[in-house]
């Protein structure tokens, strides 16, 4: 391009197979693509800057993100990359600037991903101050950024000339046996993940998992915490807890409580019906509490069995307890003033 404009003898003198010419115009057409790179960046920055200034999602903050981690660096080596290959360059440095190109757009892919993948970690969980959050986003992203290494790294041998079909092959079966040997361990990963993602329970909550009752206080890679109310810590595996039945009492809205007394079989038949009435009485007087049903249920094997259903309108397990202490000594008051007998079951 300089050339049609101007003539000199210094212009036409020939290094490494290009002439001056050809090297002032690769100056030119990389400081143009460079300028031009510049531009675009500030441009979309510009739209997408005003664009989450007028919105209230969080996508376009991780766009903005996204966009600021581009470095100079990445349009320096494009640009040069480019513009070089207008150059009569040898196979050697060619293979070289491959080289350079493919690591720099690496560092580029695994920040861009790890941003992606913390926005998406954050989006997720209910608390930005979440362990669990920022323990799965880390591994997430170690993870995601080694087998972005590991392609890379395959791509420049294949581009220096190395055979590397027979290295992909070993990759595979090395995984392989790293997975076997790994079995448990990545067994319990992927439940921390199937716990962080489905969210059962999280830190705070309190949970029932076989006979053990606790609060949740971590929720780690291998293995959860929970304080149990003995006073001890529960070290559970993540595999057990996603393999069993796990009761989570932090979500329940209120307590259904059903329980049963039986009187002895000897009772007049016109106070059957009265205990149920009084008993329907006692119920309906408390505080903190719904009353459901009470019936006769059936003649038991030593005496007849009444059942009581009612609703406690809180989660309060202390309170659930005082509710249910106060119901059963009015219900022993109202059956002492009648003079009604409780059964024992006869010895045998």
């Amino acid at each position: 391009m300089i050339s049609r404009f101007f003539e000199n003898e210094l212009l036409t003198y020939t290094i490494w197979g290009n002439s001056v010419a050809e090297y002032l115009d690769v100056l030119l057409y990389f400081v143009g693509v460079l300028i031009l790179l510049f531009i675009l960046q500030k441009f979309i920055m510009v739209k997408i800057t005003r664009l989450a200034k007028r919105t209230s999602t969080d996508v376009d903050d991780a766009a903005v993100e996204f966009m600021q981690s581009i470095r100079p660096r990445l349009y320096i080596v494009l640009a040069f990359y480019f513009t070089l290959r207008t150059l009569n360059l040898g196979d050697i440095v060619q293979n070289i600037f491959d080289v350079i190109v493919i690591v720099i757009i690496v560092f580029q892919i695994t920040r861009s991903i790890q941003i992606v993948i913390e926005f998406v970690a954050q989006k997720l969980s209910d608390d930005e101050e979440n362990e669990h959050a920022k323990s799965a986003a880390q591994l997430l992203s170690a993870i995601t950024t080694i087998a972005v290494w590991i392609f890379a790294i395959i791509l420049i041998l294949s581009n220096v000339g190395v055979n590397v079909t027979s290295l992909i092959a070993g990759v595979g079966i090395g995984g392989i046996a790293i997975a076997f040997a790994l079995k448990e361990i990545l067994s319990d990963l992927f439940s921390s993940f199937s716990i962080y993602f489905d969210k059962p329970f999280k830190a705070g909550d309190l949970i029932k998992v076989g006979n053990d009752i606790g609060e949740v206080q971590k929720v780690g890679i291998k293995t959860t915490r929970i304080k149990a109310r003995t006073g001890e810590e529960l070290i559970v595996s993540n595999k057990d807890l996603t393999s069993s039945r796990v009761h989570n009492y932090k979500r329940m809205e209120h307590r259904n409580v059903r329980f049963k007394f039986i009187i002895e079989f000897g009772t007049p038949s016109e106070k059957l019906r009265l205990i149920s009435e009084k008993t329907k009485e006692i119920i309906e007087q408390m505080d903190d509490t719904e009353l459901v049903r009470v019936h006769l249920k059936e003649f038991g094997e030593w005496g007849f069995v009444y059942e009581v259903y009612h609703r406690i309108n809180s989660r309060d397990f202390t309170l659930y307890r005082d509710v249910q202490q106060e119901i059963n000594f009015r219900i022993a008051t109202m059956l002492s003033d009648m003079s009604v007998e409780i059964a024992v079951p006869e010895k045998r």
